[in-house]
């Protein structure tokens, strides 16, 4: 029996090993790319496509001109918004990858001689198909300091990836621990901004630029774990209230429903990625359902509530009637702008942006926030010290989660001042640190009792 059991461990720790291993490299990899990008500013995007189209979504202020053709001197656009895109540089536009692939890595081959390389056949709007080359600007702009760039990029990634998987490595059985973990790679993932942007430097990169087989499990499990951090809250949650039958069938449920959503996201992702034609009606049922499923999540979560305690449950069906209505509020029109003349002698409206920000992410923010608190407060006694104070150091983080989600100031931005983003990285950072011990203390302690009970 004891050999079994050691067999058993062996198998899990090799498992576990196993996945750290590719999920640290994914993360150093793309968080060091990042970091090259963002001190370079090699990474120049013209334009972005429609989603699961060949279509040109929005262009960027750079020069394209047909091939063959006298080359503008200030920048003009050959192509526009609708245009389809054939082929990149006489490689067929089957997935975004192809486009970025080349963007990165048909870049700059000699100092003095700029961009080489880049042309795309495009179908216009009157049906007829031309080959455009494109003129890219250069860039004199500052960068951060190395110091800065790793401390945004690096660190904070790689602090939750190292500190989810020591969690499971110490307690590989206890599912606390592995809730722990699924939501700390989640929030290893998070993302306020496209994975593309037109004009400008990126000073981002995705795994879709790789070109390599590793671009198939960056793309596949970076979109695995955004989506899947739902499900692992909920997996965390049953040890709270192991002894609740309804509520634990229902949480597990609802995890399984956020699984199959995520694996759906994670193919979506790699089809837009590699070849999206077969996918493109999956996507867009997927798109018109999202804002349903993320509504039917909110109360059904509610409804777990309810059969824990009947103020949570009362609490939980407020907050998600607030958030739905948030879904669904349209944003206030725009009725104010002034023209502003560019640098083409053109004059172009730019309207005011909204003061006020109603976006599903800030909803679904709002929401999570709102339930970690009514579950703190309604079952505050067996909520131990260091809990509530890990739960504290993270409010910061989730104040400057949901301004950026909501819009309020840039996503890629520092914050309020330039060292806003560290600081509360750090507080969430410390506090992260605090709910590892106390899962430490509490699968230690009461693995042996029968756990924890919530009282309503």
């Amino acid at each position: 029996m004891k050999s079994k059991g050691l067999l058993k461990n062996v198998v899990l720790y090799i498992g576990l090993l196993a996945l750290f291993s590719l999920v640290i490299t994914y993360q150093m990899k793309s968080s060091l790319d990042t970091v090259r990008v963002e001190r370079t500013l090699e990474f120049y995007v013209p334009f972005t496509f429609q989603p699961f189209t060949n279509r040109i979504g929005s262009l960027a202020y750079v020069s394209n001109w047909e091939q063959g053709g006298p080359i503008a001197e200030r920048p003009h656009p050959f192509l526009h918004r609708g245009d389809e895109i054939l082929s990149v540089n006489g490689r067929a536009f089957r997935g975004l990858s192809v486009y970025l692939r080349t963007l990165e890595y048909d870049r700059w081959v000699n100092p003095d001689s700029g961009w080489h390389g880049f042309t795309v056949t495009a179908r216009l709007a009157d049906s007829t198909v031309h080959r455009v080359e494109f003129g890219f600007p250069h860039c004199t702009c500052g960068v951060p300091s190395l110091a800065e760039a790793v401390s945004v990029w690096v660190v904070p990634p790689v602090f939750c990836v190292v500190l989810g998987f020591a969690t499971v490595l110490w307690r590989p059985r206890a599912v606390l621990a592995w809730g722990f973990l699924g939501a700390l790679l989640a929030l290893s993932q998070v993302q306020f901004w496209d994975d593309v942007y037109p004009g400008f430097w990126s000073v981002t990169t995705a795994p879709m630029a790789w070109g390599n087989w590793f671009r198939w499990f960056g793309v596949g499990y970076r979109a695995l774990v955004q989506s899947l951090w739902p499900a692992a809250l909920l997996v965390a949650s049953t040890y709270f209230y192991r002894h609740h039958r309804w509520a634990i069938r229902l949480a597990v449920g609802l995890s399984v429903l956020v699984l199959m959503h995520a694996l759906l996201r994670m193919v979506l992702q790699l089809a837009w990625s590699e070849n999206y034609r077969p996918f493109v009606a999956l996507y867009r049922f997927l798109d018109s359902y999202e804002t349903e499923f993320v509504a039917w999540a909110f109360i059904a979560v509610a409804g777990l509530g309810w059969i824990l305690s009947r103020r949570l449950g009362m609490g939980a069906f407020g907050l998600a009637l607030i958030a739905i209505v948030a879904m669904y509020w349209g944003p206030s029109p725009v009725t104010h702008g002034d023209w502003v003349e560019v640098a083409d002698g053109t004059r172009h409206m730019l309207f005011d942006v909204q003061t006020v920000h109603n976006t599903p992410a800030l909803a679904i923010t709002l929401y999570v926030g709102g339930m970690f608190g009514l579950a703190l407060l309604v079952f505050r006694r067996p909520i131990r010290f260091l809990e509530a104070l890990g739960c504290l150091l993270f409010m910061p983080f989730l104040f400057d989660f949901a301004a950026r989600a909501g819009l309020f100031w840039y996503p890629l931005d520092q914050g309020p001042f330039r060292y806003w983003y560290c600081s509360v990285c750090a507080l969430a950072g410390t506090g992260l640190a605090c709910l590892f011990w106390s899962i430490l203390r509490r699968t230690d302690i009461e693995s042996a009792s029968r756990g924890p009970v919530l009282a309503s």
